[in-house]
């Protein structure tokens, strides 16, 4: 893969289920540099990983929720606001016809 003026190379390293837990070390020897300092990458246990990103994931996981609650709770409040403040409104709208009509026919017939 081209990366500016830069290449990668990428390798894939197949190992047992049994070896899945121990470490291993790539040993990386340049063309350019024969005989000069080679590279060493140590990979370390998979299973150690995995469970490391495991625990970040159920912290993150744990903020998220508390997150999504709170969220939640929020719109259920002002959502319940929201229709308290339609009722009243519907409210005095209604109120508003009744007393209205029966002013209207209360001064009707005394006259």
């Amino acid at each position: 893969m081209k990366t500016k003026d830069t290449y990668m190379k990428f390798s894939w390293l197949t190992v047992t289920e049994a070896s899945m837990d121990k470490e291993h070390k790539c040993i990386i020897e340049h063309e350019m540099n024969k005989g000069k300092a080679v590279q060493e990458i140590l990979f370390s246990s998979h299973i150690k990983e995995l469970s490391a990103i495991t625990s970040r994931k159920s912290s993150l996981k744990d903020e998220t929720d508390t997150l999504q609650v709170q969220l939640m709770n929020i719109s259920a409040y002002y959502t319940y606001l929201l229709l308290l403040f339609k009722n009243l409104i519907y409210f005095a709208i209604i109120l508003f016809y009744l007393l209205g009509i029966s002013a209207l026919c209360g001064n009707g017939k005394s006259s």
